[in-house]
């Protein structure tokens, strides 16, 4: 049997919808329908007579991690290293793990639970290229064995399932890579300025003087003019 005909059986076997595509990612059939339902045996040994249909899964109730490598080399391997330092590193270990012709990366699982998440783009460069987005609701994407896409680590044919908690910590998780979210600015008291203030001026600017004179005996003549006492 076909490569991607025994892998379209085995993912409706588990649940999970599957449909042809160009090598460009297009479908090579109208696939709405197939979001709220699986395709038959007889469809699917339609869709892939041979392998040289390309095989996306629909995710309706799979999700998919797609991490660009092209815009910014590494980023899965940070993604990962950031994991293990907030303590998600079993998580992501668990997960299918898979290679795009482009050199990027796929993390897919299973999420039957909570709110349905669509295609987001969730870190994104200053310049706004897409390093890591989603794969959801509303969405496919392309697996292997379709040409140029390599399973690294896992089984189409046992998803590793997680959930709703666990999913939404590997999308915070994504997002904390965003270079275009506006950042708080941290809060800084004002500087102290050098105060140039003679004791006289600042006498001058705060003190009554009148009032001094006149505790002091002194009477107002006229004007500034003030008379000392005992004086006429």
């Amino acid at each position: 049997m076909q490569q991607t005909l025994s892998t379209a059986l085995a993912l409706r076997a588990a649940g999970v919808a599957c449909i042809p595509c160009k090598r460009d990612k297009r479908p090579t059939i109208k696939w709405a329908e197939f979001q709220h339902r699986l395709p038959t045996e007889d469809e699917l040994k339609g869709f892939f007579p041979d392998d040289s249909n390309s095989i996306a899964a629909i995710a309706n109730n799979v999700f998919c991690l797609d991490f660009d490598e092209k815009y910014r080399r590494g980023i899965l391997a940070e993604y990962a290293k950031r994991a293990e330092e907030v303590g998600l590193d079993e998580l992501i270990g668990r997960l299918i793990l898979q290679q795009t012709p482009s050199g990027g990366y796929h993390l897919v699982f299973r999420c039957d639970f909570g709110v349905e998440v669509g295609n987001l783009k969730l870190a994104c460069k200053a310049n706004r290229e897409v390093m890591i987005e989603t794969r959801g609701a509303g969405g496919y994407f392309l697996i292997a064995p379709s040409e140029g896409y390599t399973l690294i680590r896992g089984d189409w044919t046992a998803i590793p399932e997680v959930t709703e908690e666990e999913r939404d910590a590997l999308i915070a998780l994504a997002r904390s890579f965003d270079e275009t979210a506006p950042k708080e600015a941290p809060h800084t008291s004002a500087p102290a300025t050098a105060d140039t203030t003679t004791p006289g001026d600042d006498f001058d600017a705060r003190a009554d003087i009148p009032e001094l004179l006149r505790e002091h005996g002194w009477t107002h003549a006229s004007g500034k003019y003030w008379t000392r006492p005992g004086k006429t």
